[in-house]
């Protein structure tokens, strides 16, 4: 798992007591309990947004209910209709090959020791996988769905990959299993398909014999580049036409200021 179980292991020792699981059933292990518990702590969850999404359908209902009372017959009935409908509207999602993802959770990490979020392009660090096939579980070191990184990741997991059964079976004979789930180190275990925040050095590891996963660019941080050369993530990329079109849209926009400043 590169570096980041020995950050997480430190994390779950701290903990000598069972936390509370999530609503809808308490998890069947302590083990199970202090995951749920770093995962509620590391990123927004899928649960807490649903939570938050109650909670502003809760205050909305009780405006409405609140504005019906000085209404007419009419507007008062409608407006308790919406307040019923605002109640059970479900939290918007986004159906990706990493499940389920809440739109609201996709902000990568910020504060000290955290490198800023640019990624190997120059442009701001995209999303890489906020849950993967509805775990529960966000990628990256810091389980914030992005390939962040700081002081605490000594292993670098910066780069956005797509895993394929080629680079999955490699990644295992060279000793680091990628595809058995690790709970407690909210590691879901990789299928081919999934996008997963690799260390840059793995990734390097695997282009060299030949087996390298694709790569998101837009996803990818640009501290990748301490151990990889930009020309061969390109290479690999699964995004590249798109940030060929960045690119073109910045050239376009440098050149207009350029001729407006008279420059041109």
């Amino acid at each position: 798992m590169c570096m980041f179980t020995r950050h997480y292991r430190s994390l779950i020792l701290r903990k000598r007591t069972p936390e509370p699981g999530p609503p809808g059933g308490a998890p069947e292990s302590a083990v199970e309990n202090r995951a749920a518990a770093l995962a509620l702590a590391a990123r927004p969850s899928s649960e807490a947004s649903e939570s938050a999404t109650r909670v502003a359908a809760a205050a909305l209902s009780s405006a409405s209910v609140a504005a019906a009372a000085t209404s007419p017959p009419t507007m008062r009935s409608l407006l308790v209709l919406l307040a019923s409908a605002a109640a059970l509207q479900p939290p918007q999602r986004q159906r990706t090959r990493c499940a389920s993802v809440v739109r609201a959770a996709a902000e990568p990490i910020s504060g000290p020791g955290i490198a800023p979020p640019r990624n190997v392009k120059g442009g701001d660090l995209q999303c890489c996988c906020a849950e993967v096939r509805d775990t529960g579980i966000g990628t990256g070191f810091y389980r914030d769905g992005h390939c962040s990184t700081g002081a605490d990741d000594a292993g670098r997991h910066t780069v956005c990959i797509e895993a394929t059964a080629e680079f999955l079976t490699f990644s295992a004979a060279v000793g680091n299993d990628l595809s058995t789930p690790m709970p407690e180190y909210m590691f879901p275990g990789l299928q081919p398909g999934d996008k997963w925040c690799l260390c840059a050095q793995r990734w390097e590891q695997a282009r060299v014999a030949d087996s390298a996963p694709r790569v998101h660019l837009r996803a990818t941080h640009e501290n990748t580049l301490e151990h990889c050369d930009l020309a061969d993530l390109e290479a690999f990329a699964v995004d590249l036409e798109e940030c060929k079109e960045d690119d073109a849209r910045v050239d376009d926009l440098r050149a207009q200021m350029m001729k407006t400043a008279g420059l041109a």
